[in-house]
């Protein structure tokens, strides 16, 4: 092969992978193993772009992943001494390495040109868009229960994670595009979004993002916004048809039946005291559920079934990979929320500064969002990950960097 087919396909690969990533498909391959249908793509499309860069010995091209990844990585590592499961500790850490690593290398390298960053921007947007309206279609069928609202995604919190991440970049967009007719499209996208969501941690999360947004563009994107949300709150959330006031206050409430407190934060209790008997390396990257049951002690230990992906995201990575590892990963979210700050305050180019406002908003509606939800799993890491990506590029090309 050439190596001007192989960075073809290589390209074409990577649309294919951004395409395919929104999803929470998966096949199951063995007992409680599932592979994803864009999991061989990345790795074919790796293997390629590593071929590619040795027929061609333009090392110049090839990246590193930043510091605080190989720490996230090594330290998952070392957590699995503690596993008691050891092949789900090694296949979480595998899975990290595939986000954090192999993602990470291909589109940090093909973003690193204007037109590779606005291919990579323009699919993730564009699939963002498509998502949010087949979530309407499933709020618009009575077959479907308030609770599976998750378009491509396995249920509300899930779904509500890619909305935490793509809502607020929509919204960045669309406070700096200069087309009337596109930015209304963007700005409705948005309002659909947070009315098709059935989790309050994300309406709560994208509500407090798009604030901040709103107060970056200035006064009066801010006195428009604030009017909004207090219209949408009080006048139209009560009268829509799933009664989305009600379920977006019960699925995160206190007390959601008036009597006892919810099982997810009851679990919060248990798993603070495992972090805290387990500091330094946890229980081993992915074996949360195999331990959190014998740390609730005289906690009411939650009976029947449970509404899935309720935990609290940091307590997971801080009791099974400890503290350590929980801080480190605190820090890239921190680290990406810094970089795209500093790029939208000091970008004179509006595409550039507009991107940059909504990979902001992407990252701290994220970090909000798991806090009740643990958002690291398939469909959403890989988002995550080419979201950090495009800040480290956009960072990176600024002067005097």
């Amino acid at each position: 092969m050439t190596a001007g087919l192989l960075q073809r396909l290589v390209r074409g690969g990577l649309l294919l992978v951004l395409i395919l990533a929104p999803t929470q498909y998966s096949i199951e391959v063995g007992d409680k193993t599932y592979i994803s249908i864009v999991d061989p793509v990345i790795w074919i499309v790796f293997a390629l772009w590593g071929l590619g860069i040795l027929v061609s010995k333009d090392w110049r091209t090839s990246v590193t992943p930043p510091l605080y990844v190989v720490l996230l990585i090594v330290w998952a590592s070392i957590s699995c001494v503690q596993a008691t499961d050891r092949m789900t500790a090694f296949k979480e850490v595998f899975q990290l390495i595939e986000y954090f690593v192999v993602a990470y290398l291909l589109f940090r390298h093909d973003a690193r040109t204007e037109r590779g960053l606005q291919r990579v921007a323009r699919t993730v947007l564009i699939m963002g868009c498509l998502i949010v309206y087949y979530g309407l279609i499933q709020y618009n069928l009575r077959t479907v229960e308030s609770f599976d609202i998750g378009a491509t995604f396995g249920n509300r919190n899930v779904y509500g994670g890619y909305l935490s991440l793509m809502l607020p970049l929509i919204y960045g967009l669309a406070l700096y595009q200069p087309g009337r007719g596109l930015r209304a499209f963007l700005l409705t996208t948005v309002a659909i979004g947070l009315g098709v969501t059935m989790s309050g941690a994300t309406f709560l999360a994208v509500s407090i993002a798009l604030g901040l947004l709103s107060i970056m563009r200035g006064p009066r994107a801010a006195l428009l916004y604030a009017v909004a949300l207090i219209l949408a709150c009080t006048l139209m959330l009560p009268r829509l048809t799933r009664e989305n006031a009600e379920v977006l206050m019960e699925s995160i409430s206190l007390y959601p039946d008036d009597v006892a407190v919810a099982g997810r934060y009851t679990e919060w209790q248990a798993a603070g005291y495992m972090m805290i008997e387990n500091p330094w390396v946890g229980v081993g990257a992915g074996n949360y559920q195999k331990n959190i049951g014998q740390y609730y002690g005289v906690l009411p230990d939650p009976t029947g079934a449970a509404e899935p992906d309720i935990q609290n995201l940091y307590l997971v990575l801080g009791s099974s990979m400890g503290l350590p590892g929980l801080l480190i990963f605190v820090a890239i979210l921190l680290c990406g929320i810094q970089r795209a700050t500093i790029v939208a305050a000091r970008s004179h180019d509006l595409y550039t500064k507009a991107l940059a406002t909504g990979l902001l908003g992407a990252v701290l509606a994220f970090a909000i969002n798991a806090l009740w939800a643990p958002l690291l799993v398939r469909g959403i890491g890989i988002p995550l990950v080419v979201i950090l990506c495009l800040i480290d590029v956009l960072r990176a090309r600024l002067p005097n960097n």
